[in-house]
């Protein structure tokens, strides 16, 4: 029996050292060959699911450059067969499907700034510019009908304004800011912090006549239709200071047109309005505590006419993240991010209850759910494999891997091993860090060690992929410890 056990190891160590062969380590370039999903959604018959694939191309005539692209991918089911939709040098985002499964509208800038177009998913064919909005679209979402989208822009520029520019200013004419916004990263300095973003609908039919809903010195955001299509629910702060406080709302007007109606009165920040299948609630994250940036932000439901709010989960010392109603009504899932991983979890909205639906050391993204109610979608990686697009039942069953988009890559390299280490921090609390050892590692020799410190403390680290790590790792070899924002050096 030992002489089989012992021939048996060094059958699969032959196996293991024949599957190494031809791989290499880490160079600094690979760290920007992996692809990424990110803004999946399932059509409403649940047979395809669409994404937005991320990843370097190289930048035509320009030799070692490189720049992001962003185009539009789908899987179909049952077959597992990706399809490219988009491939313009401007990219493509934000896919959505009609509710009636005729459409996939994205945004893209190919003639201006970001505009509307539709991709005829029946019929085939080219996508065409639904939008011709000057000032460009941002967020959209589809009406229940199918028949209008609702969007959040900026007011179109007056013309007599345009006119204007035409004269030579001069020298010394000032531009006066009096807003906190051009301070805000990705947006203020580089935009206009004098514009404010509201809400608008436009009818398919007629796209060239939006009607804007709502008004006044305030940004919008994060708008939702009712189930009914009669509303549309969205958040912003309308204190008057907003560029220098928190206190967002929720608020509802009606799709037609007419008064703004404000539903939560939480001096806190509350966001991510999400109505019931039945239309009668309102989901959002709320936190009670003003002005708090590192304050958790709970799960609420409220009656979506107005009233008092009801905590799910209070005890959950965790922020759900990513949630989105059952088709039934009755469970709320979402992303809840537990130290390194980051698990589904389905919220009972009737009872006091919460279970992990699926979790393991790894974590889960861009959680969708099909209507049917009987497939989730989301990404899913850990530290030895990078995101993946999957498939699961609602249960938590029936894990599948719908995408290889990185495994080329993968069949190239050594990856390193990551080790989970565990530590008491001063207040006496268990933290975790990993350990990225060399592809090579011998536990008899001594390596230098990177420590890279992470600064937190919403996100964590760890149960991810990290090519950084992998490269740090492979380089000299170096074995880093991470968690981000710093790096000091030692031994190990």
């Amino acid at each position: 029996m030992r002489k089989f056990l012992a021939f048996f190891l060094c059958l699969l160590l032959t196996f293991a050292w024949l599957a190494a062969e031809g791989k290499r380590k880490f160079t600094v370039d690979d760290n920007f060959r992996f692809k990424s999903i990110s803004d999946i959604r399932i059509s409403p018959q649940g047979r395809k699911i669409a994404f937005v694939l991320t990843e370097n191309v190289p930048v035509e005539g320009k030799e070692g450059e490189l720049k992001r692209s962003h185009d539009i991918y789908m899987v179909t089911l049952p077959d597992g067969e990706v399809h490219r939709l988009t491939s313009h040098e401007k990219g493509s985002s934000r896919p959505r499907w009609s509710p009636d499964g005729r459409y996939l509208a994205f945004v893209s800038s190919r003639t201006k700034d970001n505009q509307i177009w539709l991709l005829d998913m029946a019929l085939g064919g080219e996508a065409k510019q639904l939008t011709d909005w000057e000032p460009g679209v941002g967020e959209f979402a589809w009406s229940p009908d199918s028949k209008r989208i609702a969007f959040i822009s900026t007011d179109p520029k007056d013309p007599k304004d345009e006119k204007d520019k035409t004269k030579k200013p001069k020298k010394d004419d000032p531009y006066v800011i009096t807003r906190t916004k051009y301070l805000y990263d990705g947006e203020g300095y580089f935009g206009d912090p004098r514009e404010w973003s509201h809400t608008w609908v436009l009818s398919v039919e007629k796209p060239k006549e939006p009607k804007k809903l709502s008004d006044g010195n305030f940004d919008d955001q994060a708008i939702e239709w009712s189930p009914d299509g009669t509303q549309i629910a969205f958040v912003s702060n309308r204190t008057g200071n907003d560029d220098n406080n928190d206190n967002e709302d929720i608020w509802v007007v009606p799709a037609q047109g007419g008064e703004v109606r404000k539903l939560t009165t939480n001096p806190g920040a509350d966001s991510s309005p999400r109505w019931s299948p039945d239309g009668k609630f309102i989901a959002y994250l709320s936190s009670t505590e003003p002005n708090n940036f590192y304050k958790l932000r709970h799960l609420h439901i409220m009656p979506a006419q107005g009233g008092t709010p009801r905590v799910l989960a209070q005890d959950l010392d965790r922020e759900p993240t990513q949630f989105l109603w059952s088709p039934d009504g009755q469970f709320i899932y979402a992303i809840v991010p537990d130290k390194a991983r980051e698990p589904v979890y389905k919220f009972s909205v009737k009872k006091s209850e919460r279970a992990e639906v699926i979790g393991g050391e790894r974590r889960f993204a861009g959680l969708t759910i099909s209507k049917d109610c009987k497939l989730m979608t989301f990404t899913c990686e850990d530290n030895e494999h990078p995101e993946e697009l999957y498939t699961a039942s609602t249960d938590g069953k029936a894990l599948v891997q719908r995408t290889h988009l990185n495994t080329p890559i993968l069949d190239e390299l050594l990856v390193g091993p990551t080790e989970k280490i565990q530590f008491k921090n001063p207040d006496g609390q268990t933290g975790e860090g990993f350990v990225i050892k060399p592809p090579d590692f011998d536990p008899q020799k001594k390596y230098p060690l990177i420590l890279k410190i992470h600064g937190g403390p919403q996100g964590t680290d760890g149960n991810y992929f990290y090519p950084e790590g992998q490269w740090y790792a492979a380089y000299e070899p170096l074995p880093i410890i991470w968690t981000r924002n710093a790096l000091l050096y030692g031994e190990v």
